[in-house]
C-alpha cells in the first residue's frame, strides 16, 4: 500500500482525503483481522497447555487431598488479577472487540467495509504488486 502511494505521488497524482481515509480504514481492518487471528490461535494453544498443567497439578493422586487443596488455592491466587492488570486486560479486550467488529456505526451510518470491498482491495493490491514485480524483472533483464 505504501508502494502504491509512492507510485501515485511520483506520477504526480495525489490521493484525495476520501481515498486516504479509505486506505487507512483498510489498513486498520487488515491489521485488526491479523491481530484477531493471532490472538485466537495463541489463546487456543495457551488454554490447552494450561488445561493439561492444571489437570496434572490438581489430580496428582500421589499427594494427599490436603496438598491438592493447597495447590488449588495457589492456582486460584495466581488467577486473581490486580486492579492494574484488570485495566490492561480491559484495554486489550476493547481493542480486540474493535478489531473483530464487522461493522462500526458513526452517526447511524455504516462506516465499516464489507468483505467484498476488502477482497477487491486485496486483489487490486496483489495485481499492482505483480505488475511492479514484472516491471522490475524486465528492468533487471535489460
Amino acid at each position: 500500500m505504501a508502494k502504491e502511494q509512492e507510485l501515485l505521488e511520483a506520477s504526480g497524482t495525489e490521493l484525495t482525503d476520501e481515498e486516504r481515509y479509505r486506505h487507512a480504514e483498510l489498513e486498520k481492518l487488515i491489521t485488526g483481522k491479523l491481530l484477531a487471528t493471532a490472538w485466537a490461535s495463541t489463546k487456543f494453544e495457551v488454554i490447552g497447555i494450561l488445561n493439561k498443567v492444571c489437570n496434572k497439578l490438581l489430580n496428582d493422586k500421589t499427594l494427599s487431598k490436603k496438598d491438592r487443596i493447597k495447590r488449588a488455592e495457589a492456582v486460584q491466587f495466581i488467577v486473581e488479577r490486580s486492579p492494574d492488570e484488570d485495566e490492561d486486560a480491559r484495554i486489550f479486550e476493547e481493542m480486540m472487540a474493535d478489531a473483530t467488529a464487522k461493522k462500526s456505526k458513526k452517526k447511524g451510518k455504516n462506516v465499516g467495509l464489507s468483505d467484498q470491498d476488502l477482497e477487491a482491495y486485496m486483489r487490486n493490491l496483489a495485481e499492482e504488486d505483480a505488475e511492479e514485480e514484472t516491471k522490475e524483472t524486465k528492468e533487471t533483464k535489460s
